[in-house]
């Protein structure tokens, strides 16, 4: 799923969820409930704050994992 997702790039990038919630300007709240597949309603701009926190292009997320 997408949160699974979010949650190893993050990890890989060796990022704490207040450190991927400060770059992308999201709450670390929102974050956690993201990865924890708890929010499935979003907007695309939430989407496009963690691309560019990820450094990616938003066609690099995997788009088809979000429920």
């Amino acid at each position: 799923m997408f949160g699974e997702w979010i949650r190893a790039k993050r990890t890989e990038l060796g990022w704490t969820q207040k450190e991927l919630a400060i770059r992308a300007g999201i709450s670390r709240t929102f974050l956690s409930k993201l990865e924890n597949n708890k929010v499935t309603n979003f907007n695309c701009f939430s989407l496009f704050k963690l691309a560019r926190a990820f450094s990616i292009e938003l066609r690099e997320m995997p788009l088809d994992k979000i429920s």
